[in-house]
């Protein structure tokens, strides 16, 4: 094939011609706000940023994956922010293990309190009415 000319007896090949600028799209999100982050969100971001630090640490971490195994947080983030403790305790190595991601989704905020964990709620008799903390003496 040879070049190919515009129509109309002009001479000049089409490959000469400047390029039409392309259209831009726009994002449709312009003019929508960002809602503020609330207190349980920048507390989530801290207990998450240092469960990070420490994950390595946490045994079966390997096994890790979306439909595999979640890093659990045995006394859970929501649980911690209702009860002040400091985002350091909720993301300590002794309140981290590997779980099965079903289990992980269906404890949702129940907290398991265990040997390793107990220092952080302390004293467990001003629980015992809640429903959404047991303890477990076996590790």
């Amino acid at each position: 094939m040879g070049l190919t000319y515009k129509r109309g007896g002009d001479l000049t090949p089409i490959w000469s011609e400047k390029p039409k600028p392309k259209k831009t799209i726009k994002p449709k999100t312009k003019g929508k706000k960002k809602k503020p982050l609330t207190k349980f969100d920048l507390y989530k971001e801290k207990v998450m940023e240092l469960t990070e630090k420490v994950k390595h640490l946490i045994e079966g971490i390997e096994n890790r994956g979306w439909h595999k195994y979640h890093i659990d947080h045995k006394i859970s983030i929501k649980w911690g922010f209702d009860n002040n403790i400091p985002p350091k305790h909720i993301a300590h190595i002794d309140n981290l293990r590997m779980l099965w991601w079903k289990d992980n989704f269906n404890k949702n905020v129940v907290c398991e309190v265990d040997v390793k964990n107990k220092w952080i709620v302390g004293d467990l008799k001003i629980y015992e009415h809640r429903t959404d903390i047991y303890y477990r003496e076996d590790d």
